[in-house]
This record gives structure tokens, C-alpha cells and sequence, in this order.
């Protein structure tokens, strides 16, 4: 039998290699007690796969009927009556899927022809198709958060005045009920505008919840685990290095796990090879997905122009110190989209492939912003990039186009209106109690209003020129975070890795990068490395920005540069 690893969709078992989703235990209890719930985690982290056993699992036991039905069709129909009105109409395509005869058949019956109940539609059908069948109905929403703010304060609404308003003689409702979504329906419920909450407390809606199950994970076990399900059928293995490289470049996010082995199994090696699949193998296939912009994160190039994401992102990106205000709830909504973690209570990259397609997505676009002939110039000789070169031509380049490429990134980072509206509405709605909370949100307004990516610029502007030049000729590797006070890249070529350290002066004295850089080059065994500083006052000349210097410490050198 032929099986694969999926990163997209159900991984259900059959044609796909799948783990029991660890939360099936915790959901299964929660339905056992007549519980509504929420299931949260981010992008590709296995809802959907969990949705699918919590189905199987209960028509097995065959007391109750369970049913998923997916949301995502709704996705950017604002309107909350004709959003509303389509969801009985994906529930009878759900029946109509569904493995059971019962479900079948009712969804070959007119589609839920229960009265309205105090113009509450939805409700209405739901009681209805919970009194028509002959056992109690489990419901399962996905894809909770593809509907629009609108839409989806009505619909947990409904949800909220059914779960209120049954069991009694007469009316019956779903038994138990799961939603599914990427982000936090509290939080999102909070940033609905004014105008379009349907009460004066919006988190009143989730009342009916009992609790809310965060998917985890993979850990290393897991991983191992699921590699072994191919090692079982082919016999080809994974070796425990490789696990560990697996576990490095995903961090054990679901979706990363799966591709890396496909991609392995599929392109590295050949796809009817038997040969083991090494470190070196696992580490080729991350380069492959990063070279590729394969790695499975849907929709980030939009979310990367998000208001919201660019107040976190921009100084995570740059090494910058944690600001007094940033925006908790921001944060969160960053790490529940996979995009970040912390550690020791600073915003990082998730894992290192999500790094690499953040840093890629936005260098890519800078590119473009490069003429052809930028890479006129000897760049390598032999098996060496000539570094020194390489940063002296971008100095050149730098100061003839400074405000073109740094300051005017608006293809890089342009806000949607709606979204930027929407936050600028709620901010100045806000209760302003005292003087300290009004500066706050006189500086968010005017952060919204003009914010880019004005502290990562600096070193993506630098890192879109190396990868202009190199093209997939060498893999460049950024690592940065909150309060790192800068950037690092490994630009490896040839099997020799370059160490570029990128620094602005307002992240601190020049000693605290060259201290960082010589920890870096120690680590690694390296006589040598590259250290770009970036002035960021504008009205400092270029006089002063610009130099070159050679330095020495501890007998390594190190190379500086100003811009």
C-alpha cells in the first residue's frame, strides 16, 4: 500500500502516515460531558485532522450522530444575513458526505424547513435537525474564523440563544459542539468596531463555552513515531539524527513535520530509493522548501502587510528591545499563527523554517526593486564569496538610493484600509481614563497611520541585495529576535559559512555587537566575520555613515562597516 506525508489538509489514516491528534482524549471527554468547547491552534497544526477522528470516533460507538462542517466557503462574505443563510446549505452537504444512511438521507430532504424562531435562522435549523434525527447530534464547526467579524458575532450569537434555550419539551439542539479556529474568539471578538457588535459586551457570546483545547506540537517521540509508520511499510528508515534535524528546522509544528519527510523522500532521494534518509538529507529538503517558498504557511504574504503583525514583527525582525506598549494581545496573535514563540520571554522566530519564509517573503519584494546589473561586479573567486566586496558594493548602492529603497516601502508592507480602519475606529472609541493611556493611543493611531517596516528594513534591505547577488548559488540563514539588539545571517557557499552580523546604532554601542559577533565566531571556530552598523538618524551625514574598519579581538577579525 501506498502512503505519503501530508502537510495539507486531514491527515487521515489510509493514504497518509497520521499520529492519534493528542487532544482526541481531552475533546472526547468534554463531548462525553455535554460540553461546548472551542479547539485552537495555529495554521496546519492538525484541527482539521482532530475534527476527523472525533467524527470516527463517535459513529464507531454509534450512540450519537457527529458531524463536521467546514466554515471556509463563507470566507470573505461579509454580509452576516447571507452568510448566515448559507451555513444550513453546508451542513446538508456535510450530511451528504457523511458516512452514516441517517445523515444521508436527511440531507436528501428539504433543507431545514423549522420556523423561524425569533428571526433567529440559524437556531432555528439547528433545533430542527437535532429534533428530526433519532439520536443526538454532535456538531463540529471548522474554519470558525473564516467568517467575518459580522458574521461571526451573529453566528455565535445564535449558537449562544440555542445552547440557552434547550433541552426542553419540545425543542432539542446539538448534545455537544467543537469550534475550530486559528485564533483566540475572545480576542477576536474584541477587536469587532463598535458599530458592528451585537451587544454592549461582546465576550458574552462565548458564554456557552466551556473551555477551549490548544492543539500542541510534535514532540521529538512524536516525530519518531510518525517516521516509523514509513520505516514499518518500505523498510526505508529514518535516522535518529535526522529526527533531530526534522525537530529543528519544524520545532514539531504538524505541517512542517510532514513536509520535510515528503520533500526527503520525494526530491532529495528518489522516490522508490530505500536509502536512509540522514541529517544531511533532512537538512537538504528544509533548503529545498525554503529555495522553493514551499514552506506551508497559507496566507502569510497578506497577513505580513497586517497592521498589527508589522507593530510585532518590525522589531522582532531587527533585533530590537521590547517598546513599553506593545500590544499584548498582538503577540499573542503571532504566536497563535506560528509565526512566533518565546523564549525566556522574548519574541522569536517559531522555527527556523518559518524564519526563512518571513525573511523571504519580504526580501523578495525589495528585489524587485533592483535593477539586473547590481551583481556587476566579482563577488567570488574560486570556493569564497568575497564578503568584503560584496558589503562595499552595497555601501555604494546604499547611498545612491538610500530614500528609494529604505523609506518608501509601501509595496512591502501597505496596510489594508479595512483593517487599518477597523483597529483606528476601536482606538478612537476607546474609554480614555487617564493622561498616560491617551499618549498610548495617540502614538498607536499615529503608528497606524504611518508605520512600515522601518526597523527590519535596514538589515532586509541588505540581506534582498546578498541573496540578489548569490541566487541560489548559496542558502542564507537569518536568526534574530526581540531584544537581541541585532541580525544575524549564515551565508553558506561551497561548504564555507560567512558570519554577517546587522546592527542599527540605536540597538546600542558598537562594543555590544563586536562582543556578540566574536561570542558567535568562538562558538562556531571561525577566524573571521562581517559587521554592518546602520545609522539611523537621518540627518546624520554620509561622511559619517559610511566607513570601513578592520578590527581584532581575540585574534579574530572582524570586519565593519557603516551605512
Amino acid at each position: 500500500m501506498v502512503k505519503e506525508f501530508n502537510s495539507r489538509g486531514v491527515s487521515a489514516p489510509g493514504g497518509r502516515y497520521a499520529l492519534t491528534p493528542a487532544g482526541l482524549g481531552r475533546t472526547l471527554e468534554l463531548i462525553e460531558e455535554e460540553r461546548y468547547f472551542a479547539i485552537m491552534g495555529p495554521p496546519r497544526s492538525g484541527k482539521s485532522t482532530l475534527a476527523y477522528y472525533l467524527v470516527e470516533a463517535i459513529n464507531a460507538k454509534g450512540r450519537d450522530y457527529a458531524l463536521c462542517c467546514s466554515l471556509a466557503p463563507l470566507w470573505g462574505v461579509r454580509d452576516r444575513e447571507k452568510a448566515l443563510a448559507k451555513i444550513p446549505d453546508l451542513l446538508s452537504s456535510a450530511m451528504a458526505a457523511s458516512d452514516l444512511i441517517e445523515l444521508k438521507r436527511k440531507a436528501g430532504e428539504a433543507s431545514f424547513p423549522g420556523p423561524t424562531y425569533r428571526g433567529l435562522k440559524l437556531t432555528a435549523s439547528l433545533s430542527h435537525l437535532a429534533y428530526e434525527l433519532d439520536k443526538d447530534l454532535i456538531l463540529i464547526f471548522d474554519d470558525v474564523d473564516s467568517l467575518a467579524w459580522s458574521p461571526l458575532a451573529y453566528f455565535l450569537a445564535q449558537i449562544n440563544q440555542g445552547r440557552q434555550d434547550g433541552p426542553k419539551p419540545g425543542v432539542r439542539f446539538p448534545k455537544s459542539l467543537a469550534l475550530l479556529s486559528q485564533e483566540d474568539l475572545e480576542e477576536t471578538l474584541a477587536r469587532i468596531p463598535s458599530g458592528d457588535k451585537p451587544l454592549e459586551r461582546p465576550g458574552s457570546l462565548l458564554n456557552f463555552l466551556h473551555s477551549t483545547v490548544k492543539l500542541r506540537n510534535f514532540t521529538h517521540e512524536d516525530i519518531k513515531n510518525l517516521y516509523l509508520q514509513h520505516t514499518h511499510l518500505t523498510g526505508q528508515t529514518f535516522t535518529e539524527p535526522a529526527i533531530y534535524r526534522s525537530f529543528f528546522w519544524s520545532h514539531g509544528q504538524p505541517s512542517l513535520v510532514n513536509a520535510l519527510a515528503a520533500e526527503a523522500l520525494n526530491h532529495v532521494l528518489s522516490p522508490n530509493s530505500r536509502q536512509p534518509v540522514t541529517a544531511e538529507v533532512m537538512d537538504l529538503a528544509a533548503q529545498n522548501l525554503i529555495a522553493s517558498r514551499e514552506v506551508p504557511i497559507p496566507a502569510l504574504a497578506e497577513r505580513l502587510k497586517e497592521p498589527r503583525i508589522i507593530s510585532i514583527l518590525d522589531p522582532t525582525l531587527a533585533g530590537a528591545d521590547r517598546e513599553i506598549f506593545l500590544n499584548e494581545s498582538d503577540r499573542k496573535l503571532c504566536v497563535e499563527l506560528g509565526l512566533l514563540t518565546f523564549r525566556d520571554k522574548k519574541a522569536i522566530a517559531a522555527n527556523p523554517l518559518v524564519s526563512e519564509a518571513l525573511s523571504l517573503l519580504l526580501t523578495d519584494q525589495i528585489q524587485s526593486r533592483f535593477d539586473d546589473n547590481v551583481g556587476d561586479f566579482e563577488w567570488r573567486t574560486g570556493d569564497k564569496i568575497l564578503m568584503t566586496s560584496l558589503i562595499k558594493r552595497f555601501q555604494t548602492l546604499w547611498r545612491e538610493r538610500y530614500f528609494n529603497v529604505a523609506l518608501k516601502s509601501e509595496g512591502l508592507d501597505e496596510a489594508f484600509s479595512d483593517t487599518l480602519k477597523k483597529e483606528l475606529i476601536q482606538l478612537l472609541e476607546a474609554d480614555i481614563t487617564n493622561d498616560l493611556l491617551y499618549q498610548y493611543v495617540i502614538s498607536r493611531i499615529n503608528e497606524l497611520l504611518t508605520h512600515r517596516y522601518s526597523l527590519a528594513i535596514y538589515s532586509l534591505v541588505l540581506l534582498a541585495f546578498v541573496q540578489k547577488i548569490v541566487g541560489s548559488e548559496a542558502l542564507v540563514i537569518r536568526e534574530y529576535g526581540e531584544g537581541r539588539g541585532g541580525v544575524e545571517a549564515q551565508i553558506t557557499y561551497k561548504g564555507r559559512t560567512y558570519i554577517l552580523e546587522m546592527a542599527l546604532t540605536k540597538n546600542g554601542p558598537l562594543d555590544r555587537h563586536l562582543a556578540r559577533l566574536n561570542e558567535t565566531l568562538k562558538g562556531r571556530g571561525d577566524q573571521e566575520g562581517w559587521l554592518v552598523i546602520f545609522n539611523v538618524n537621518p540627518g546624520e551625514p554620509w561622511e559619517n555613515r559610511l566607513f570601513t574598519k578592520v578590527l581584532t579581538i581575540e585574534e579574530r577579525v572582524i570586519n565593519v562597516f557603516g551605512c
